[in-house]
């Protein structure tokens, strides 16, 4: 009995650091995803300072076609810095939830070892006590997150500043 208690104690310590480093994964997933959308934001911003640049020196104005042009550029980076943040948490729920499923069903797995090798004495049922547990459903939703905050505005107040003449 005191061998079966052990590796529950066991398996249970490892799943709690499994899922330990599986936020911290989540985390560097997040921060990656940011400094990407950052990027790919800054990218955009030049490619379209390049197409002004071009359609100034060519004697056209910013009206028409290469308004059009202009703002189809913006509004392509835009869904870019989009696609990559929600790429970016999708990969970090990802991760988290996969470190609680094997945590999970490592735990009952041993729970369920126990039970069929009589420690229990009354038909306990520490599978669906688990899966009621709410504390790994809520840890769940609390992850980290990128969020479009920083780029919503976007095409509005970059790509009309810019449009007017502004600064990059």
């Amino acid at each position: 009995m005191g061998a079966e208690l052990a590796l529950i104690g066991l398996t249970v310590a490892k799943s709690f650091m499994d899922i330990k480093n599986a936020k911290s994964q989540a985390k560097a997933t997040v921060e990656a995803g940011r400094i990407q959308a950052e990027q790919s934001k800054i990218q955009t911003l030049a490619r379209a300072g390049q197409q002004k640049a071009s359609f100034l020196s060519s004697g056209l104005t910013l009206e028409g076609t290469p308004l059009a042009a202009l703002s189809s550029t913006y509004q392509t980076g835009q869904q870019d810095v989009g696609q990559i943040i929600s790429n970016a948490n999708n990969k970090s729920r990802n991760v988290i939830g996969q470190a609680y499923s094997s945590a999970i069903g490592n735990i009952a797995g041993a729970g369920m070892s126990m039970y069929g090798g009589g420690m229990f004495s009354t038909a306990t049922a520490p599978v669906s006590s688990l899966a009621s547990s709410s504390s790994a459903t809520s840890a769940f939703y609390n992850t980290p997150a990128l969020s479009t905050a920083g780029f919503d505005n976007f095409t509005k107040s970059s790509g009309s500043d810019f449009l007017r003449g502004g600064v990059l």
